[in-house]
């Protein structure tokens, strides 16, 4: 019994002090950066939460755009969070047997380049 206890102890103490909750992936693309009102994409809420109404078509003109405004380093940061996002979007389910097409992939090919130009 006093077995038990112990172990029973044990595995109490260890659940009290593991970490409330776990967070997985890069932290620069899975989680959000708090940037207020500022002028970016716009997002749904969450992480992944996309804005179902928005037009990805002129992503990359767009997010290079709102890069080029004098906005500070966290809101820049966030727009590529944003725009990797959307142009991205459909490449899970491509794991998922579900196409990823040539628009799709030209949009996020057009949008790495463009940032790579801006570096």
């Amino acid at each position: 019994m006093l077995r038990f206890i112990n172990i029973a102890l044990a595995l109490g103490i260890m659940l009290f002090l593991s970490p409330p909750q776990l967070v997985a992936g890069p932290p620069l693309i899975c989680h959000p950066i708090e940037i207020a009102d500022a002028s970016s994409l716009p997002f749904g809420e969450g992480a992944f939460g996309y804005d179902a109404t928005y037009d990805a078509t002129n992503l990359v003109a767009e997010t290079k755009a709102l890069l080029e405004d004098e906005s500070s380093v966290i809101v820049r940061m966030e727009t590529i969070r944003r725009s990797v996002l959307y142009a991205t979007k459909n490449l899970d389910g491509a794991r998922h047997g579900n196409t990823y097409n040539a628009a799709a992939k030209d949009k996020a090919t057009k949008l790495l380049n463009m940032l790579k130009n801006r570096a």
